[in-house]
């Protein structure tokens, strides 16, 4: 009787970690932006804080005209006002609520030697600004239920101007 007990424990301490675990995973997925009150805007406000769909879901954010939108209304400001050095990668990830606002902006930037890069803040400023401004965002939907979600902007620059904006 002993062995039974002992394998029952067993099996519902494992079952229970399991569950645990898959739980975590799934409502805790890797890139998630949560609020900082030293950088974010208060009055930024998501629909619902536990289901923010993934940028890579099919229930995803889109721009109005997609991501060539984008590039169209950014390129051609950006580029003749910020002078980089060297070549590299920023990506700008941040949070599209179901109203179509922006918030929560996130900044990574790597150069040419797939090495974390520095910028000024003066320029990771303006990017998140420019970005901030455009007009035409649409959130995220699946069967006529309207989601927050993830969007993510990079900026490839190249001999210290921007080249593309993907």
């Amino acid at each position: 009787m002993t062995k039974t007990n002992l394998f029952l424990l067993l099996s519902f301490l494992m079952a229970a970690s399991l569950t645990g675990w898959f739980y975590y995973q799934v409502d805790h997925e890797v890139g998630e932006i949560n609020y900082d009150d030293s950088r974010d805007d208060p009055a930024f406000e998501l629909c619902d804080e536990d289901r923010v769909q993934q940028d890579y879901s099919p229930v995803g954010a889109n721009y109005r005209g997609g991501k060539k939108a984008i590039e169209r209304e950014l390129l051609e400001g950006l580029q003749e006002k910020l002078i980089f050095e060297g070549s590299g990668l920023i990506t700008l990830r941040f949070v599209v609520n179901c109203k179509g606002e922006t918030g929560r902006f996130r900044i990574w930037a790597i150069d040419g030697e797939i090495q974390e890069k520095e910028f000024i803040q003066e320029q990771i400023h303006m990017f998140k600004t420019s970005v901030a401004q455009l007009e035409h965002w649409e959130p995220g939907w699946w069967e006529e239920k309207i989601f927050d979600s993830y969007y993510q902007v990079n900026f490839k620059i190249k001999d210290g101007k921007i080249t593309d904006i993907f």
